[in-house]
């Protein structure tokens, strides 16, 4: 659900919480990764999650784990 805030942003990472392998910052809810990339970020960190938090304009939403790159 999107926050009461001035912009729509969204912080996408993968790897572990606290030092992420890679980090986008998207203005919609979708994000496109190549082929090539996933099996890059699958291959230096399997089994690690994409994870999704909204970006507020005080804090940001606690991750939620989308998808699993085994």
């Amino acid at each position: 659900m999107p926050l009461v805030e001035q912009t729509e942003s969204y912080l996408v990472t993968f790897g572990a919480i606290g030092s992420p392998l890679a980090t986008w910052t998207l203005a919609a809810p979708s994000i496109d990764l190549a082929p090539d990339l996933v099996a890059r970020l699958s291959a230096g960190a399997p089994g690690e999650w994409l994870r999704v938090r909204q970006q507020g304009t005080h804090a940001l939403s606690e991750p939620l784990p989308v998808l699993s790159l085994n």
